[in-house]
């Protein structure tokens, strides 16, 4: 009944071919006017997975701190201080705040000091009128007062007082280019006086976005070539050539669309849709044109036969299909958007390529004289077909010895499991030398970089002035205390610090005062430093204006490696601060640590988990479309047989390579699944045909099935694995180590539909 309907309409696309492409041309044009309008999202940061919980606390505790980014402006000299140098310094800071979403900044300039002039405190600004020093005199008060005050110290200016940092809060969404253009452009003017650097995210996602640009072409133009040479290779005609070449971009180009219609972003990891549906739906239009040559009339002015031809081998195109399309839709169970995006666009890019392949390619092929008969001869009895039937009738012999390959590289799969390595450091994704991730390393080493954490503490009860106990602030103390002394933490700041400070500028001591009255009194000057322009930049989301809440930040950095922190040193130190948390901090006080850096956390988790998730997903489903397609369970499992074995080959690969999974890479398993069971499913459909005209000789039945099917699969495998390659000339390493893996395994699964699949098949007659 299927094979039926599917003659039918493909008959209807071949006796109305005309109607059939216009139909294409309309819907293309369409998808094209939206595929041009596609956005680009470089933010590199962003494909960290976020917690649940971990989002609604930052939006919680701070709603500013969520919806905004800093930029950060360091300069380094070996005399920084020279009063030429600090006027141009100030007059760059001044400029870039005058810019449309910048706040003002914290810098040397307007850092707050503390001081006593009688009996009264005073809040005064490192410099003089919160700008740049002009006399001799007020240089030395601007450095005494900055270099003697301890917020300064890895704040504003690095320990060994050679740089010093401007801290530029930024409100989001906002045009990265032209804003980073003009920060440049303001920035250039310090050159020869300071060595410059530029931080934050900012930079990141214009080095991301400029890559992102320069891939795209290139991924598409190396994928055309590969299809071109291949096609040409196995075919020797134009027709062969050029509409293979024209189905596929077209299937491009609608998957492009709907990721627009979608409401998609092209990011590091959506990027390789194009690429990849311009080569995997390749594979369809060879199997066609396998066929189309394979049963061609080459006498007859009669065209029904395409129809025939077409229809012999919809089961495989749409089984492949379906396959290949679970295994990328198997990623919605994915932790990561991005992840989830992609396997939704490159799954419509695969079902656009399969129906263009059934029923746009035959209506064309009927407008063409049929192939001449030397055409068709190829394909028959060709050099290639030949060598596939030698192979057909040498497996049976060696199919014990196919089979023991396959059981060592099952041992061996276990054994590297052990050895794979998750890639959790963004800054390591760039393939080249990148000045935003040099400018932020800068950063790291000189002032303990700009990753922070944040640890709220809520009054029970909501209970108002609970955090100017004296008995609870000296808990509070004690825990920060705790928190300095670890080396990878470089810096701490919360409503308990500036207590002490002021006590100290009181009273000359650096503690928390025993009486709450002098509590009470150092809380009044602290609301009073929160109201000016300059604290309420330090002093943000310290406590609430109650004193029911009160918030704790603190910086990290690998301390050893003077880098960013990664997951594995970043979990042992939230393991030691939540220990300090049990230890000194009062329970009733509910502490809840939040932050994006802690999303790094969750990154190797999720990834194992998420690879775990889709490949089960992907394998269940794909057993069972299997199984049902052929009525049999056995034949159902014997398909995985040659993915399974291709895919543990590529860990075994990967542990000796030392190739690493990261949340780009960690796909390849899914999409290996879904794309590597097709070329089985190919195989197997013939092999049940020749069995129907060779029951009792299976020798002869595993030669025949290779010879007309091992055809296809071979030059789709050398299309797609040629393609896949493209993508190592990313810029990206994941995508490079994606492309590498993939390409691996769609290789290898090749190799077990041809070797391993026939051996089992003769094994079990």
């Amino acid at each position: 009944m299927k094979k039926s309907i599917i003659h039918g309409i493909v008959g209807f696309a071949e006796r109305h071919a005309i109607f059939i492409i216009i139909l294409t041309i309309l819907v293309s044009i369409f998808f094209g006017y939206k595929a041009t309008k596609i956005s680009i999202d470089p933010n590199v940061r962003d494909i960290f997975p976020e917690n649940a919980k971990i989002i609604k606390l930052s939006k919680k505790y701070g709603e500013e701190i969520y919806n905004s980014e800093y930029l950060l402006l360091a300069v380094e000299s070996n005399d920084p201080f020279r009063l030429d140098k600090l006027q141009k310094f100030y007059q760059v800071i001044t400029r870039i705040e005058a810019i449309d979403n910048v706040g003002k900044s914290l810098n040397p300039f307007n850092l707050i000091s503390f001081q006593k002039k009688g009996v009264q405190l005073q809040f005064v600004s490192t410099a003089k009128g919160k700008r740049a020093p002009k006399t001799k005199e007020e240089l030395e008060i601007f450095k005494k007062r900055l270099l003697g005050n301890p917020l300064a110290r890895n704040l504003v200016v690095s320990a060994d007082h050679t740089s010093m940092i401007a801290i530029f809060p930024v409100s989001l969404p906002i045009d990265h280019n032209r804003f980073l253009a003009r920060v440049e452009s303001i920035t250039g003017e310090l050159k020869g006086l300071y060595e410059v650097h530029i931080g934050g995210q900012f930079p990141f996602d214009r080095a991301t976005e400029r890559y992102l640009k320069e891939d795209v072409p290139k991924f598409l133009i190396i994928a055309l070539l590969v299809i071109l040479f291949v096609y040409y290779s196995g075919f020797r005609t134009p027709r062969a050539v050029i509409l293979p070449l024209l189905v596929v971009s077209l299937g491009t180009i609608w998957s492009v669309g709907t990721m627009k219609l979608l409401g998609f972003n092209l990011t590091v990891v959506s990027i390789m849709t194009p690429p990849l549906v311009l080569t995997l739906g390749s594979s369809y239009s060879i199997h066609v044109l396998n066929q189309y040559y394979r049963e061609a009339n080459t006498d007859s002015p009669d065209k029904s036969w395409i129809a025939n031809a077409v229809t012999h081998i919809n089961k495989t195109i749409l089984m492949a299909a379906l396959t290949t399309i679970i295994g990328f839709a198997s990623l919605l169970s994915a932790t990561l958007r991005q992840i989830r995006e992609f396997g939704i666009a490159t799954s419509f890019g695969i079902a656009y390529c399969a129906i263009l392949s059934l029923f746009f390619f035959p209506a064309i092929l009927s407008l063409l004289p049929s192939p001449k008969q030397e055409q068709q001869q190829r394909v028959l009895k060709g050099a290639l077909t030949t060598f596939l039937e030698r192979i057909g009738n040498g497996i049976p012999k060696y199919r014990y010895i196919i089979t023991g390959i396959v059981i060592v590289i099952l041992v061996g799969f276990f054994f590297s499991m052990k050895n794979i390595k998750y890639q959790t450091d963004f800054t390591k994704y760039y393939r080249k030398k990148e000045v935003a991730v040099d400018d932020n390393l800068f950063i790291v080493r000189k002032f303990g970089g700009f990753v922070e954490i944040h640890l709220t503490m809520t009054a029970p009860n909501n209970e108002k002035n609970y955090f100017l106990k004296p008995n609870v602030l000296k808990k509070i103390s004690l825990f920060e205390d705790r928190l300095l002394q670890k080396p990878d933490i470089a810096y701490v700041s919360s409503f308990v610090t500036y207590l002490k400070m002021i006590n100290e500028t009181i009273t000359g001591k650096f503690e928390i005062p025993e009486r709450r009255s002098m509590v009470l009194l150092i809380s009044r000057y602290f609301k009073a430093l929160s109201a000016t322009d300059t604290g309420s930049v330090l002093t943000q989301n310290t406590v609430n204006k109650d004193f029911s809440r009160l918030t704790i930040t603190f910086r990290v950095y690998d301390s050893d490696k003077e880098n960013y922190i990664l997951e594995h040193r970043l979990s042992k130190l939230i393991k030691q601060v939540k220990d300090d948390m049990e230890s000194f901090l009062p329970s009733e006080a509910n502490p809840e640590l939040w932050g994006k850096t802690l999303a790094t956390l969750y990154l190797s988790e999720t990834l194992s988990h998420d690879q775990l998730n889709s490949v089960l997903v992907s394998a269940i489903l794909i057993f069972i479309v299997t199984a049902l397609a052929f009525s049999s369970v056995w034949l159902g499992l014997i398909a995985l047989v040659p993915m399974l074995t291709g895919i543990m080959l590529n860990f075994i690969l990967m542990s000796i390579l030392n190739l690493p999974l990261d949340v780009v890479t960690v796909m390849f398993s899914s999409v290996a699944i879904g794309v590597g069971v097709d070329n089985s499913i190919h195989l197997l459909i013939q092999y049940r045909r020749q069995k129907r005209y060779y029951s009792k000789n299976i020798e002869k039945v595993i030669s025949h099935t290779l010879k007309i099917s091992g055809r296809p699969i071979l030059l789709s495998t050398v299309s797609l694995v040629i393609g896949l390659l493209a993508l190592t000339f990313s810029n990206f390493m994941p995508i490079v180590y994606f492309g590498l893996l993939v390409a691996m395994v769609l290789f290898t699964t090749a190799v077990g539909a041809i070797i391993v699949l026939p051996a089992i098949l003769s094994l079990l007659g």
